[in-house]
């Protein structure tokens, strides 16, 4: 819960440094951040690989002027503030609206072709340092020498990518900027293969101590994973048709060498899809046999309350009849007619606690024997 909540004002404040006006003008954005977000820049050809790390989009413009017969992979990773975002926009002729979806960073994911470069978001979901489950956005502007990635955060799930990029002789070093896409792209549907495992995981955990010790919490857990899983469905589905269309759509920069690729990457959101559903149904089951063992809990507490009333029936009906306050005599010693008998009976009480005892222990066997104990 405490995770939840870090989270959740985590979210928050991220909401505060963007504003999103209702019904203003489209492509209008304002940021309240005032610092400059990390710009990474890896640049890359064939034989050379060298990257670093600017403060300033004068200083990247001048480099980028400088090392044009290079490939390059910019990355951004923080919120930055307005100025930036118009000078990025301005200096590589990126439309309004689109940079209203990069700062948005609620959009889903989809790809757009325009005259210079492609336009693609996605969306990445992964666990942090903190233990905390991330859901991000990343929009990238793939271009005939340079790819510009923008995100949140400096941690990602993209790390094997810049580590391929680094070794000589890798596909990603040789072919065009779209395959780095491509790669960005594959990296960040495949790890929600290790965010299912964890789900999946903890949800073995549960059922098991479903099992040996049924609490309120589980409840509470198994409805967060639910949550998780309804996320992950809804990102992964539009995720799988943006890679569907990079197959079908026949961008320029798509080459026909580069179907097998984005088709191995469809079927692994096919394949996380399935995992989804999978786990859903299992999360639906865990409930259901919460449900059905504490009933069943309930029900066995309740036995035990019906048999021990059961056998104190007949006992209480006992000491009632005797309890009652009827004189067997008149006051001066005469016999009433139809009183309480057996009131001066030697040793009546010993006589009539023996036969409580006998008629609870007649119960016991007979429920014993019809199995209800």
């Amino acid at each position: 819960m405490a995770k939840l909540r870090r989270r959740k004002q985590k979210q928050k404040a991220k909401k505060d440094h963007i504003k999103m006006l209702p019904g203003a003008e489209p492509g209008f954005y304002t940021i309240t951040g005032e610092d400059c977000p990390i710009i990474r820049v890896q640049t890359f050809s064939p034989e050379t690989f060298f990257e670093n790390t600017f403060t300033s989009t004068e200083q990247l413009f001048k480099f980028l002027a400088e090392n044009k017969q290079l490939k390059h992979w910019v990355d951004i990773a923080g919120i930055g503030n307005k100025n930036f975002y118009d000078n990025m926009g301005k200096h590589f002729g990126l439309h309004a609206l689109q940079m209203e979806d990069v700062v948005s960073r609620y959009q889903r994911p989809k790809v757009e072709e325009h005259e210079s470069h492609m336009f693609i978001v996605s969306r990445m979901k992964y666990t942090n340092k903190e233990g905390e489950f991330i859901d991000e956005q990343i929009s990238l502007f793939v271009f005939e020498e340079i790819i510009l990635t923008f995100q949140d955060y400096e941690e990602d799930c993209l790390q094997p990518v810049r580590d391929r990029l680094k070794k000589e002789g890798t596909r990603v070093r040789k072919k065009s900027t779209f395959f780095l896409g491509y790669s960005i792209q594959d990296a960040i549907i495949d790890n929600y293969f290790p965010v299912i495992d964890d789900l999946a995981g903890r949800l073995e955990e549960l059922e098991e101590e479903v099992i040996t010790n049924p609490n309120k919490e589980i409840v509470f857990e198994l409805q967060g994973i639910k949550r998780q899983l309804i996320d992950l469905r809804k990102t992964i589905w539009p995720e799988k048709d943006k890679m569907n269309d990079l197959i079908r759509a026949k961008y320029r920069m798509v080459l026909p060498e580069y179907e097998i690729y984005l088709r191995d990457t469809y079927d692994h959101a096919v394949q996380i899809m399935d995992l989804i559903e999978s786990n859903k149904e299992i999360t639906h089951s865990i409930m259901d046999l919460y449900l059905n063992t504490v009933n069943n809990k309930l029900s066995e507490v309740m036995k035990v309350l019906t048999v021990i009333s059961s056998v104190f029936i007949p006992l209480t009906f006992i000491a009632g009849v005797y309890g009652m306050n009827f004189a067997p005599t008149d006051k001066q010693g005469n016999a009433l007619p139809w009183g309480m008998p057996e009131l001066y009976q030697p040793y009546s009480y010993l006589i009539v606690i023996g036969i409580m005892i006998v008629i609870a222990v007649a119960q016991i066997i007979f429920f014993k024997r019809k199995k209800w104990l």
